[in-house]
């Protein structure tokens, strides 16, 4: 009688493992006689149970940090025009545009590839990743039927499966931007010419530093912003307020030893000899002083 209550869980169990090594199209079948065994949902539950009791401890991803670096690298890509609208350079920068430009085709093309290979569908990048998403949550469903998959265990898989994602993307993004600055310094670093900037840009970057006046130093997001404003590069910003500050601490300086010297200059100098005393008691000779005389001396006036 213990045999025969028995049978039927060894056989779930058995049918369980041979699907691991089945062919696709014979698994159909099996999953239908799985269903369809009386001790399916216990195992089941008993095997989700279990799960919940012993979870796998995985390795925390910093997401606000992932989130900060990917915004950090949009934020350089469209300030030097790789994404968004392109850049409106002078005549004489041509080469470094059309060496930009190249770099541009190469980032969208590579960015276009990626989607492709991890979508598989055409549209915005945005709808394939929700499609996507999608598709590996109903994968998860049908599993979830005869593998001990907890409602914990899919959202962690949806996190993971959406990291994979971002993380080839943000390796994308990363080599456009040290494609960009190696750009730059082969096309502005090395001939280290100095141009004004426009009176527009002057005028928001001086708005800025008095604005922050107690601490005039921008973050990598302001000197972007900037950048973009100024329509300048952001090592042009960050000169720029190096040389302000600088500056402006001469400034300081200068107006600190002006105001003491001329304190200084206005300050009387006090003459002991104008109240009629002299510091050491008595007159010196020959100092335009009137020459004291004992009493009973009488001074003769040719001797």
């Amino acid at each position: 009688m213990m045999t025969t209550e028995r049978k039927p869980v060894m056989n779930l169990i058995e049918e369980m493992q041979r699907m691991m090594s089945m062919d696709t199209n014979q698994i159909p079948n099996l999953q239908e006689s799985i269903r369809t065994n009386p001790y399916h949902r216990a195992l089941q539950s008993a095997l989700v149970d279990h799960k919940e009791n012993n979870p796998i401890c995985s390795a925390t991803v910093k997401n606000d940090q992932e989130e900060g670096n990917e915004e950090r690298l949009d934020n350089m890509l469209r300030a030097e025009g790789v994404v968004g609208p392109p850049r409106v350079l002078e005549d004489e920068n041509k080469d470094y545009e059309k060496h930009l430009n190249k770099a541009r085709e190469v980032y969208e093309q590579k960015i276009e590839e990626h989607d492709r290979v991890s979508f598989r569908i055409s549209g915005s990048q945005l709808e394939a990743r929700v499609h996507f998403c999608e598709n590996v949550r109903q994968i998860l469903h049908v599993q979830g039927e005869f593998r001990p998959i907890t409602q914990q265990a899919s959202e962690a898989m949806m996190i993971n499966v959406s990291k994979k994602i971002n993380k080839a993307s943000m390796s994308i993004k990363q080599k456009a931007c040290e494609d960009v600055i190696q750009l730059r310094k082969t096309y502005y670093d090395a001939r280290r010419k100095r141009k004004n900037f426009s009176q527009k840009a002057t005028q928001i970057l001086n708005a800025f530093f008095e604005a922050h006046i107690t601490h005039p130093y921008p973050t990598e997001e302001e000197k972007h912003v900037l950048a973009m404003q100024c329509e300048i590069s952001v090592s042009q910003v960050a000169n720029w307020f190096g040389n302000k500050r600088i500056r402006f601490k001469k400034q300081i300086k200068n107006a600190s030893e002006e105001r003491r010297h001329a304190s200084m200059a206005t300050t009387p100098v006090h003459n002991p000899y104008q109240t009629g005393h002299h510091p050491f008691g008595f007159m010196p000779f020959g100092s335009g002083y009137p020459t004291p005389f004992a009493p009973g001396i009488v001074k003769l006036e040719n001797a």
